[in-house]
This record gives C-alpha cells, sequence and structure tokens, in this order.
C-alpha cells in the first residue's frame, strides 16, 4: 500500500515561507483533467493554494518530456530557466529540463526509469535525506531560485 509522505508539505511549507514560487508540474500517464490532479494533491497532504501554477492538460499544449512544456511553464511564470529547480522522480520525463538550463533534482525513491538511463551526473537523493535539505537551500549563490515540484 502506498502512503503519502509528510515531507511534500514540509518541503513545499519551507519552499513558501522562503519566497519561493511553486509550480507543480505534473504530467501523469492518463492525463486526468484538473479535478483528478487535485484530488492527487490532497491525497497527497499538500494544498493547491500553495502553488502559484498546476499544470493540467486543459491548459497546456505539450506534456513531458518535450522541453516545450516546459517552456510554456517559464512563459507563463515569466521566469528564466537558469533561476529554475526541477525536482522530481522520473530520470527521462524530469531531468531533460535541464536541457533548457535548469537545475534539476532526481529523488530516487520511487525513482522511475523506464529506459535504464545513467542519472549519477545529475544531484539526486531519497525524500528523506539529502532532497530535502537540498530543496531547503535551493537558494544557491546564484540569487533567488523557483522550483518547479512533481507530485509524487
Amino acid at each position: 500500500m502506498v502512503e503519502p509522505t509528510p515531507l511534500a508539505n514540509r518541503a513545499v511549507q519551507l519552499l513558501k515561507e522562503k519566497g519561493y514560487q511553486l509550480v507543480l508540474a505534473t504530467d501523469p500517464p492518463i492525463f486526468p483533467p484538473r479535478a483528478a490532479i487535485l484530488e492527487r494533491m490532497r491525497w497527497a497532504g499538500v494544498n493547491p493554494a500553495d502553488f502559484n501554477l498546476i499544470t493540467t492538460y486543459e491548459d497546456f499544449h505539450y506534456a513531458k518530456p518535450n522541453l516545450a512544456y516546459y517552456r510554456q511553464i517559464l512563459e507563463i511564470m515569466g521566469l528564466r530557466p537558469e533561476n529554475c529547480l526541477m525536482v522530481g522522480n522520473d530520470v527521462q520525463q524530469d531531468l531533460c529540463a535541464a536541457g533548457l538550463g535548469m537545475a534539476v533534482y532526481l529523488v530516487t525513491d520511487d525513482i522511475i526509469n523506464v529506459t535504464g538511463d545513467d542519472f549519477s551526473a545529475y544531484a539526486h537523493g531519497g525524500s528523506a535525506g539529502p532532497a530535502y535539505l537540498f530543496i531547503g537551500t535551493a537558494d544557491f549563490s546564484l540569487g533567488r531560485r523557483y522550483c518547479l515540484f512533481r507530485l509524487p
């Protein structure tokens, strides 16, 4: 049985307290409508109101891993890729954001790696350890960063 983790909401709250803009960049395989995504968020213990943008098939022209999906997020949010951090657990669909110049972090809890790609060159770790710390210190030395968050 899969259980939601309280770390998701704690990470969201920490990022909000630090003044980050949060985007839920979710792209499930069956492309559910907004109502289903909001229910998944409730189940995961995160509040949709905490996010500046939630991607849905009703509002987006592209899907992961198409880089145009990430470009559309950047355009809507008025952001530059070098000021963003994509956090996710899918090697092919989330790490591709690095191709636009975004920092990426692979959460290895429940990792999805369909083609068995080597991800050792990317920052990665479990959500209960380094990932949570990495997200919490995402200011880096480049000034304010924004976080694109993937729903587990």
